[in-house]
């Protein structure tokens, strides 16, 4: 699957080179590189290799998206992986202005459906658990890497009764800050 791309408004387009497989009898696909090429050159001059995701069904260019996912002014790319439930998760490549290239970022694609708030340099993961057991969790970047900064739990119990309980970074460690009655949605 080919498609272009710019990183930066600035830099020249480039061009990627999706090369999926077929994952099983049923027709599903798999990632199995990325090939990134420069505007008219026809060597790449990045391949991401041994991807071996899922892609999940009905996503376009294999889940593939650009976005800036540091909020350094650059795109990023990250590939949608099958998730459980309504969970989405992602694999993601940041652009290093350093090296040139896409870096692998492990501690983001341990993010579960994350939003992206630019305006406050924050992620935003909902997640869920178990039926009993829902959060929220905000990130904000430590230098390169996204730092859990704030959680929220709730807790149902048998009798119906939500409780949210709050955690806050406090001296480098998540500790609970708080609790109370979870909000009606």
């Amino acid at each position: 699957v080919p498609c272009r791309a710019t990183i930066n408004p600035g830099a020249s387009e480039i061009s990627l080179t999706l090369v999926m497989r077929n994952a099983d009898a049923s027709g599903g696909r798999t990632f199995d590189r990325i090939e990134l090429r420069r505007d008219g050159d026809k060597e790449p001059f990045q391949v991401l290799k041994g991807i071996g995701l899922r892609v999940p069904d009905g996503a376009e260019k294999g889940g593939l998206e650009l976005v800036d996912v540091n909020f350094d002014g650059y795109f990023d790319l990250r590939a949608r992986r099958a998730g459980p439930d309504d969970e989405t998760l992602y694999q993601n490549w940041v652009w290093s202005t350093e090296k040139n290239e896409f870096v692998d970022v492990p501690e983001l694609d341990a993010i579960v459906s994350p939003q992206f708030n630019a305006e406050d340099q924050e992620i935003v993961s909902h997640w869920k658990r178990a039926a009993d057991e829902r959060g929220s969790d905000i990130y904000s970047y430590d230098g390169q890497m996204p730092l859990l900064i704030h959680r929220e739990i709730d807790r149902l119990s048998v009798d119906g009764a939500c409780t949210r309980i709050f955690y806050d970074r406090i001296d480098d460690e998540l500790k609970q800050t708080g609790s109370g009655a979870c909000d009606k949605e």
